[in-house]
């Protein structure tokens, strides 16, 4: 179907317009496929048209927002759960990085406030089996959700993949074959 124009927007088809509702008023169907698709459909629409750049604009931001959420629990023990975001897997010199998740079962205390999650952002390096922190923030509610009570952002020392179950699994996890 050709692209008709209405005010001044190019609007390309039903198709089109159906399934960026989709993205916008129903959070829970926003899953990369259907992400991935909008994006193609996008493309097919005349290029500079107002259109085109806001639901570009649209689909970007649901795009950056959806992949927070997709966390994957790679194991638990008696007060926490670890987990791991792959979509947050970048390249490096020495190997990857990845932000990653621990979700406590009861309150914990770093510093002076008791917290129940801590999101951090490591660097694997994936020849020598190893790990550092780059930075990390403390979080009031599981899952990185409510009051930020502290963060920081001093980059750790390497340390050994091995130093404690819960960096194995994350050091195996980010550095995964393909």
């Amino acid at each position: 179907m050709q692209p008709s124009h209405r005010d001044g927007l190019a609007v390309s088809s039903i198709k089109h317009r159906v399934c960026l509702l989709n993205l916008i008023i129903s959070p829970k169907y926003s899953s990369n496929k259907i992400i991935m698709k909008s994006l193609r459909q996008v493309q097919s629409l005349p290029k500079g048209g107002v259109m085109h750049k806001i639901i570009l604009i649209l689909l970007l931001s649901i795009t950056s927002n959806s992949a927070l959420a997709e966390w994957v629990g790679l194991g638990s023990r008696d007060n926490y759960t670890v987990y791991a975001d792959p979509a947050t897997i970048q390249k490096t010199d020495n190997g990857n990085k990845m932000w990653w998740l621990i979700d406590f079962k009861t309150s914990a205390a770093e510093g002076s406030e008791p917290h129940m999650s801590m999101k951090t952002l490591s660097e694997f390096d994936c020849g020598q089996e190893r790990l550092r922190i780059l930075s990390s923030s403390w979080h009031s509610k599981n899952m990185a959700k409510g009051k930020e009570l502290s963060s920081n952002s001093d980059i750790d020392i390497w340390v050994p993949s091995g130093t404690s179950p819960a960096n194995k699994l994350l050091w195996e996890f980010a550095c995964r074959k393909k």
